[in-house]
């Protein structure tokens, strides 16, 4: 029972009223709501255990089987069985794809993923990201760039492996989206003068855009435009969903402007920490690239290692490969099971 009481001065006295409510379906109703968000914790915390469990039971065979093609590849195998082996190759990555998406989605559900706060080059990361991602525009005949929009710091408080990720994953994106035209990456420093200035970055395409109803669910996990999407182009719809929770972990935010036919603009902030004395580079495309691969010698074939290896590894068919390649480099092979937890080395040149 609720009871609220007053009072009032009257000619005669002092009236008072009391009023009593029955709360009792109020109490069960909010006893009601309170178990059923625990419910939901709790479900929510299982699947991402089950899906984190699940996804690193699923890595584990992926690998050796990704690694045992690999070692197909290089052995006298017919045209027609190399095509076989490049066919596995190419849709274990997809696989493996996936499965890193779904462990990141369950990391950061779980709160197991911590962001840093480091110096990073934010020119840099961006010619990374061209980099890598140009071999696929290449391929597509697709042109991708950069357009710095007024200066930019030449250092910033951030993840660079998170802001990394979020690039990739959007301009894989609108690479995967784009049959003709063109992708580009724009980048412009926001609110400079305030207390909290912000680093925007643009991701811009010319591909098949997205309908109005369909842009909420965008950014909500394991949702695209709608099902044709995923039968057309694969993929999870978990990338969007990743890069909206660590835009906000980076202090940011995302969004999106798009418009059917028309290409779309994926558009999301950083926060930079703070700039005092910090360098504006005016014209970053000046900075000299750093040194291509290929600039880097490589050692012979016939280098062989002269060496003892320890490998402690739990799944069988891992073990086989480690061994099998390290032995290949010439490499005295010892493998244990990982589940062994005492391991006394006695002889000082095992490594």
């Amino acid at each position: 029972m609720h009871f609220a009481v007053s009072s009032v001065n009257i000619e005669s006295g002092r009236l008072y009223t009391v009023i009593m409510r029955d709360v009792t379906e109020q109490k069960e109703t909010e006893k009601l709501i309170h178990s059923q968000k625990d419910r939901l914790a709790a479900i929510n915390k299982a699947k991402s255990e089950f899906l984190s469990n699940m996804s690193h039971e699923i890595l584990m065979p992926m690998s050796s089987i990704l690694g045992f093609a690999e070692v197909l590849r290089e052995t006298d195998a017919r045209p027609d069985q190399i095509e076989i082996i490049n066919t596995i190759s190419r849709n274990g990555t997809i696989l493996l794809e996936i499965i890193n998406d779904i462990l990141d989605l369950s990391k950061i559900e779980s709160g197991k993923i911590e962001v840093e706060r480091i110096p990073v080059q934010p020119v840099a990361i961006v010619a990374d990201v061209t980099s890598l991602m140009g071999v696929r525009a290449t391929a597509k005949d697709l042109d991708l760039t950069v357009d710095y929009r007024g200066p930019v710091p030449a250092s910033i408080l951030t993840d660079p492996t998170r802001l990394r990720q979020i690039l990739v994953n959007l301009v894989g994106n609108a690479i995967k989206f784009t049959e003709s035209g063109s992708v580009s990456i724009a980048v412009e420093l926001k609110n400079a003068t305030d207390h909290d200035p912000v680093l925007q970055f643009e991701v811009i395409d010319t591909g098949i855009g997205i309908d109005a109803e369909h842009i909420e669910k965008l950014f909500q996990p394991f949702a695209q435009a709608d099902s044709s999407m995923t039968r057309r182009f694969g993929g999870t719809g978990l990338g969007l969903a990743i890069c909206h929770r660590l835009a906000e972990m980076l202090g940011g935010e995302i969004g999106v402007e798009s418009e059917l036919g028309k290409g779309s603009t994926f558009r999301f902030t950083i926060a930079t920490g703070d700039l005092d004395g910090v360098e504006l580079l005016t014209n970053p495309q000046e900075l000299p690239a750093p040194p291509a691969i290929a600039d880097v010698p490589l050692a012979p074939e016939s280098a062989r290692i002269d060496c003892r290896v320890l490998v402690a590894e739990e799944v069988a068919d891992n073990q086989r490969l480690i061994k099998f390649i390290r032995k290949k480099a010439g490499m005295d092979v010892t493998v244990v099971d990982i589940t062994v937890v005492d391991i006394t080395v006695t002889n000082r040149h095992l490594v």
